[in-house]
């Protein structure tokens, strides 16, 4: 339960938010301008369209409020999202949950793409940059119907921009923190006739931090002594993606490589007896993607969603024995210290929707294949391969005008194990301003190569893969109810409630077999249930929302021990910006995460309780817009509640107990970001 300090805490900020929204509705009543009401979202969808006709429950962030949060890359952006968790790992990144379920049950996608590269089964949210991202599109619940695995808990698609006016189009920007950030990037956009595309370039930095640097970073000489360790680590990013669009009478084909390089130092502490050398560890990441598209009409009565791709990751970690007199270092020649692993992804889907069968009715067919090759010296004989070739259809009936069914199922062959038959049923009935959707959905995932394939054997790890792995798969049902009203004075109002219930089998554990060895097993089970309520307001000036939301994870040792069989845990969200006449704005994101409960087994075979603290996030930002808002300058605080480690004990892993704290933040951080861009119209008019 949380404390009465925090409830208090949590209603106030809520009761100002709300104060703040009713008194800027009235001033805000000045001003009658049109903005945009519905996003439109292809996510799984048969055609492009608005969100509210959606059979799914998708929500979108829009670019408006990337650029509100001043947000570099996707978890900055999701830190303010309901029913998202966040975990930080320094060295492994960013990673998320989604209804209770982790990062490897979540698909992540740029332009339909799948994103590889998964660290101890994540993808590190930090390397996925929003330069030139128009949107994302959100579905929460599985999705493996038309994505296929991984696509379990939930689906997150990056769209990129399009450009959308004749000409060229220029954007240049440049991000600061207090804390040691300097980024810099730069977005080319351009069309003419049937041609378009865009070009952009981003350099990320971060100095890495410690809870007891100074506030202010310095320019002064890092000294080689205990200092020199940051928990934290220091990188260095770099971005490139080139994208090219040709559009036909009916379909468009476009093109899209992006480029990606990282560089994280872990700089060691000063090693005894005479404190003159230090090991240091570098984690060297890479990423190719190349992928083709193609989506529109085929004849008079099909349509074709298309995407193929061939994207190329790899991380290289090395240690090196760093000589703190002389600056010199040298990799250290020890077994398992130095590695190289590389995964390659070829992949197709393709979908052919034919819109009108009857008058009522529509049906979609496709097929999505994959071949995933793994190398590195703690792959099992050093390269493995997975193949997954599966077909997939759905069907759009509308029996009544109110009622909307989609049935779908999937059935698919996989080199490695035994793929299982993901049916899916979603509905969807209208009366009003009121929408409610229902869906079954049969999620699954499969075992990743590390999974069926990983060795790592040395001093310190004895962990084997598991090629006998099955696939874990969910029951997955979900309820959702929407309410929409566009009032007078140009007010939306928008009111939801969502519940779920997860029901996770087979679920893939490391567990020890035979001491010390530690190998993949399905031994778990896993439910997860949850409801939550948001509430929002869109005027001219003003956008809102606020969210609550009530998880329960399954305690799976409630089989054999008096404990709960669910721990909850609460979440709160809202954010509210005001919009001025003059190209000003404020902006204001508020999360509660409530405290994670759970159980676990120690060392000693003794149960106890395991939990991670709650906190609370909180951001502020200030935009104004000049020279004809071709400049605009952003200024705000991330962080203001100071928040940097919060306590916790963890359960049990490969080593032991892990009792202590977490890292969530770097602390109360003050930012500042300059924009400038040319559109068309202004870039033509300043080559003259």
């Amino acid at each position: 339960m949380m404390s009465i300090y925090k409830y208090f805490i949590i209603r106030g900020i809520i009761g100002c938010m709300m104060c703040i929204c009713s008194y800027l509705e009235v001033v805000g009543q000045e001003r009658t301008q049109t903005y945009g009401l519905d996003s439109v979202i292809i996510t799984g969808q048969y055609t492009p369209q608005t969100a509210e006709k959606a059979i799914h429950a998708i929500r979108t962030i829009s670019s408006e409020k990337i650029n509100r949060m001043a947000a570099v890359n996707l978890g900055d952006v999701l830190s303010n999202e309901l029913n998202i968790r966040l975990s930080q790992d320094n060295i492994l990144g960013q990673s998320l949950s989604i209804q209770g379920l982790s990062g490897e049950n979540v698909k992540i996608l740029i332009d339909g793409v799948p994103v590889i590269g998964r660290q101890n089964g994540n993808i590190d949210l930090g390397q996925l940059n929003l330069l030139g991202i128009a949107r994302i599109e959100i579905v929460e619940g599985p999705l493996s119907v038309n994505y296929g695995t991984q696509a379990l808990a939930g689906t997150i698609n990056l769209i990129t921009k399009k450009p959308r006016k004749a000409g060229v189009s220029v954007q240049a920007d440049v991000y600061g923190e207090q804390r040691g950030t300097l980024n810099t990037q730069a977005l080319i956009q351009m069309k003419h006739d049937r041609h378009s595309g865009s070009f952009s370039l981003a350099r990320n930095f971060f100095d890495g931090w410690h809870p007891t640097e100074k506030a202010w970073p310095t320019l002064d000489q890092r000294v080689a002594d205990a200092t020199r360790f940051q928990s934290w680590k220091p990188r260095t990013q770099l971005f490139g993606r080139l994208q090219y669009h040709y559009a036909l009478p009916a379909l468009k084909l476009s093109y899209r490589l992006s480029l990606f390089d990282e560089m994280i130092l872990n700089r060691g502490l000063p090693r005894l007896p005479y404190q003159e050398i230090a090991f240091d560890d570098t984690y060297h990441t890479q990423r190719m993607d190349h992928s083709v598209s193609a989506v529109g009409k085929l004849g008079d009565n099909m349509r074709i969603n298309g995407v193929a791709g061939y994207n190329l990751f790899r991380r290289q970690s090395n240690t090196y024995r760093k000589d703190l007199t002389t600056l010199e270092q040298s990799l250290l020649d020890v077994a398992g210290e130095q590695d190289t692993t590389g995964f390659e992804l070829w992949m197709s889907r393709s979908s052919f929707i034919i819109p009108k069968v009857k008058e009522n009715l529509a049906v979609e067919v496709g097929y999505d294949v994959s071949q995933e090759i793994a190398q590195g010296q703690r792959i099992e004989n050093r390269i493995q391969s997975l193949g997954d070739y599966a077909l997939f259809a759905t069907a759009e009936w509308k029996p009544v005008s109110w009622l909307q069914l989609r049935p779908g199922v999937r059935m698919a062959y996989n080199t490695a194990y035994e793929a299982p038959v993901v049916p899916s049923l979603n509905a969807k009935a209208t009366w009003g301003d009121w929408a409610l959707r229902a869906s079954y959905a049969r999620g699954f995932r499969a075992p990743s190569l590390k999974e069926l394939y990983f060795y790592f054997v040395d001093i310190n790890h004895n962990i084997v893969g598991n090629p006998d792995l099955k696939a874990e798969y969910s029951h997955s049902y979900a309820l959702n109810l929407r309410y929409k009203k566009l009032t007078a004075g140009q007010k939306l109002w928008r009111f939801e409630w969502s519940s779920f219930y997860n029901d996770l089998q087979n679920r893939i554990t490391l567990a020890e077999i035979n001491s010390p060895q530690f190998t993949y097993v399905n031994i778990g089970k896993f439910r997860s249930v949850g409801s939550s309520l948001k509430a929002s307001l869109r005027t001219a000036r003003i956008t809102s929302q606020v969210g609550l939301n009530y998880i329960g994870r399954y305690n799976q040792l409630s089989l054999e021990d008096d404990i709960p069989t669910f721990s909850f845990t609460p979440e709160v969200t809202g954010n509210v910006s005001y919009h001025w006449a003059n190209s000003t704005s404020i902006s204001l994101f508020y999360k509660y995460q409530g405290k994670l409960p759970g159980f676990r087994v120690d060392p000693d075979g003794d149960l106890q309780a395991s939990f991670i603290q709650a906190y609370q996030l909180l951001d502020l930002t200030l935009q104004r817009n000049f020279l004809d808002d071709r400049l605009g300058v952003s200024l705000g605080a991330k962080n203001l509640f100071n928040i940097t480690n919060i306590a916790a004990q963890l359960a049990t892993g490969v080593h032991s107990g892990n009792t202590g704290q977490v890292a969530v933040g770097t602390g109360r951080n003050l930012f500042f970001k300059l924009t400038y861009q040319l559109s068309p119209s202004t870039f033509n008019a300043s080559l003259r």
